[in-house]
């Protein structure tokens, strides 16, 4: 998680400390603010008593064109704190002051209309705390007064244009055994709904709770205290922030620490103390994320996840006291305060945990594990399994990511690893060309031999499974450019639930012949019973596991391909040469290469959801795409190199081992990734055609055939049809082969993107005569094309023809009588 400022709001009258030297006379400091999302507004109270609005007078939102903040001057005094209200007209703003008052504004009427609409009279010192129950329009304000005040509208005034507000009840806050021991109530927060309630801390430590008596029977209400925690600070409570929808009540004490508080019946569950050795100023909750701010005297952002009781990121933000801290989560933006300026900040979300200590060494693979729980049928196991250059093999929980076991390898460095799902099976490539298989459940592993050598001469760099004739088998492929094929299939006896694994070598031979031509990666597609693999040779080998032949091989990338996903039919390979392409493996051409990275691709996956591709590199970033518009969806960057990926399917998050020994976690928001695809992508050439590719149907010559003719004709479905390419077949300018269709009688056309569509024209098809349906014969049409807005025949004064395309043959019409074909 990283933060960037995007905008500074000042004041002229707020001078910085630097400048301050020669007014002395009169200091001007922020003191609080309040952001409004609906209107996109920020309000800021000041110590000379002026209230300050940043807003756009289009769209109320703040703007740089408007570094000049709209000001309003009704307070004599500092404004202390200010509450906002959405529920009442427009919106009313509350102000509380030093000078005793509270102003109720109205921020939304026009430049010559007054703004403040009522002034609250009351308190006999500084307001230092208000908070609103809408449900119940209660207005809460605490003073140095000591005595907390319940407002509410007077209902014999219902009619005027805005409510007017009076006192209903006077509570007094803290007792004082002498004038020696005066304090008041710091902070408050109101509950609304069927559990009106208020929360009151003050400056002797003490939390208290206050709720009405015979809510809903009696028309007035009157608060009474319920419960009273008394010292759960050791010094003064300063904050208290109420989150009603998660029931959880934070409250900041002067004694550098934040308690979180369960808002029902005010038990403690979790407690904060500031490591910076000073006092939290500010707390602020996300509710997208369900994450906790804490602001401090220091300039430092602390980010907790309340859950895990986790610290996710500490985080500098100023050089300066920080006041307070707002969350825009539908942005994913802050704003902090100093007394200085209000500072915007991106909030850009990486890392969900920044670091997973265990491994010493790089993450060389992830792997994601899902089982069903025996003890809950209903529910899944899920596990990441992760080998790292450190030759350890750990399993994590993707909970809290504790480690719940370690397997460690003495003999040979690790290379690659996967894992059996039919017999729950780890196995593991070796620097010194040994294979080994793990049992998950009690660590221990045998070697795969050929007699009694190794099967592989040099480094196991990939492996995989693959199950075909209802057995499963592990593929392996070494640096000695040779893949091995075992049986790993359970051997079950009659009567008996489990079974036993005896791994059998099934075949073993050389694929890649070429000059050090290093097996790097493999996948294989179950449907076709096809294994790809690929390395330093640059080319993908397709290999028919059944008969252990090369079907065929896909040629274009300029450097090694080191690492390959399937989605489907759809292969992609990704490269030294930092680029990924999109294979189509059925017709076995190559359909886009995707250009993102500026170092080479050092991983791919699939989100099996959505079918978005994910790629890291160790240019420092991970990339999600939607191959089929070339889209750059989410980009993800951060400071270490990534080498492999996984997908967490329940949480919808990526997971990446880095060269720095980590394993991060990036959350993402599918939501945000749809927005994303409306992006304008960038637009394609289309292919010039010659006028050997325009043809004519006689049926359709004005000159042969009167415009009122009783035998006009017109066309009236048509399809495109893509052939794969041969080695032969034409390219264009941007390299993508072309393949064609025509017609026998020829007709007017003009190629477009391949497809099947049907347009009618000027008269529906069971009036076209049989004849009139030509038959198509494979010669010409390119198989990806601009569409356009050309219409393909010529217009003519009755009718108006539109955009048609080539029309396949008739399907077989139905009998009417039957419904058969």
């Amino acid at each position: 998680m990283d933060f960037s400022s995007v905008r500074t709001f000042t004041c002229p009258q707020v001078v910085p400390k630097k400048a301050r030297a020669s007014v002395r006379d009169k200091l001007v400091t922020l003191m609080c603010h309040v952001y409004v999302p609906a209107n996109k507004a920020l309000f800021a109270g000041l110590s000379d008593g002026k209230l300050v609005v940043w807003k756009d007078r289009q769209t109320g939102a703040p703007s740089a064109k408007e570094d000049v903040p709209v000001e309003y001057t009704d307070h004599i005094g500092s404004i202390r704190c200010m509450t906002y209200v959405e529920g009442i007209g427009s919106g009313l703003l509350f102000t509380g002051s030093s000078d005793r008052t509270i102003k109720v504004w109205d921020p939304w009427v026009g430049p010559t209309t007054k703004p403040c609409v009522q002034t609250l009279n009351g308190h006999g010192g500084s307001i230092i705390s208000m908070a609103y129950a809408e449900s119940y329009h209660i207005l809460v304000s605490s003073s140095t007064d000591n005595t907390m005040c319940i407002w509410r509208p007077d209902e014999g005034r219902s009619l005027l244009l805005y409510p007017w507000f009076k006192i209903v009840q006077s509570i007094r806050g803290v007792p004082c055994k002498d004038r020696y021991t005066a304090g008041w109530v710091n902070a408050v927060s109101a509950r609304g709904g069927e559990s009106l309630a208020i929360y009151a801390g003050d400056s002797q430590g003490s939390l208290s709770i206050y709720r009405p008596q015979d809510l809903g029977r009696r028309k007035e209400i009157s608060f009474e205290l319920v419960k009273k925690n008394d010292k759960v600070h050791d010094l003064g409570i300063s904050q208290v922030l109420l989150v009603a929808s998660d029931n959880f009540l934070f409250t900041l004490g002067f004694d550098q620490t934040m308690r979180a508080f369960e808002a029902t019946n005010g038990s403690e569950f979790f407690k904060v103390e500031n490591q910076n050795r000073c006092m939290f100023t500010g707390v602020g909750w996300d509710s997208h994320q369900q994450e906790l701010y804490l602001v401090d005297e220091m300039g430092y952002l602390a980010v907790w996840n309340v859950y895990m009781e986790k610290c996710l990121t500490h985080h500098q933000l100023s050089n300066k006291k920080l006041l307070g801290v707002t969350l825009i989560p539908q942005r994913q933006q802050l704003l902090v305060s100093t007394e200085e300026a209000i500072e915007l900040f991106d909030i850009h979300r990486g890392v969900r945990f920044q670091e997973i200590s265990g491994h010493e060494g790089p993450i060389l693979s992830l792997l994601t594990v899902a089982r069903r729980d025996t003890a809950v049928p209903t529910e899944d196991i899920t596990r990441i399994i992760s080998s790292s250059l450190d030759n350890t093999i750990r399993f994590w929980d993707p909970r809290d990511m504790a480690c719940l076991a370690l397997f460690r390898e003495d003999m040979s460095e690790i290379c690659s690893l996967t894992y059996l799902p039919s017999c729950h099976l780890l196995a593991s490539g070796h620097d010194d060309g040994s294979i080994r298989v793990w049992n998950p459940e009690t660590g221990s592993h045998i070697v795969l031999m050929r007699g009694s050598e190794n099967v592989h001469r040099n480094s196991v760099s990939a492996m995989c499974a693959a199950r075909f004739a209802c057995r499963e088998y592990l593929i392996t492929g070494s640096y000695d450019g040779q893949l091995s094929f075992w049986d790993m299939s359970e051997q079950k006896k009659a009567g008996e639930k489990g079974g036993t694994v005896t791994p059998k070598l099934e075949m073993l031979f050389q694929a890649h012949r070429e000059t050090e031509d290093e097996v790097l990666c493999m996948t294989y597609n179950p449907f076709s019973e096809i294994l790809f693999t690929s390395g330093n040779g640059k080319n993908i080998y397709l290999w028919n596991i059944s008969m252990y032949t090369k079907e065929a091989q896909l040629t274009g990338h300029e450097d090694s391909v080191t690492c390959l996903a399937l989605d489907g039919n759809y292969l992609f390979s990704g490269s030294e040469d930092q680029t990924i392409r999109v294979w189509e493996t059925a017709n076995r051409y190559h359909l886009y290469t995707l250009k993102s990275h500026t170092a080479p691709v050092t991983d791919l996956l699939v989100i099996p959801d959505t079918g978005y591709v994910v790629s890291c590199s160790f240019d420092a970033t991970i990339v999600v795409w939607k191959y089929q518009k070339e889209l750059v969806l989410k980009q993800f960057q951060h400071s270490e190199e990534f080498r492999c990926l996984a997908y967490l399917r329940n949480t919808t998050t990526i997971l990446a081992g880095t060269e720095q020994n980590n394993i991060l976690f990036f959350p993402l928001d599918f939501r945000e990734l749809e927005a994303n695809q409306t992006e304008e992508q960038k637009p394609q050439n289309p292919v010039a055609l010659s006028k050997a590719d325009s043809f004519r149907y006689p049926g359709f010559d004005e000159k042969t055939r009167p415009p009122a003719s009783t035998d006009d004709y017109t066309l009236s479905s048509h399809a495109a049809v893509a052939v794969g390419p041969s080695a032969e077949a034409p390219k264009d300018k941007d390299g993508r082969a072309v393949s064609f269709v025509s017609m026998q009688p020829p007709v007017s056309l003009t190629p477009s993107v391949a497809g099947s569509h049907r347009d009618a024209l000027s008269r529906p098809e069971s009036e076209v005569p049989p004849e009139v349906h030509p038959t198509p014969s494979l010669l010409s049409v390119a198989k990806k094309f601009n569409l356009g807005d050309v219409p393909l025949l010529p217009k003519r004064k009755e009718t108006t023809y539109e955009r048609v395309l080539l029309d396949l043959p008739p399907s077989p019409r139905k009998d009417s009588t039957t419904g058969l074909s």
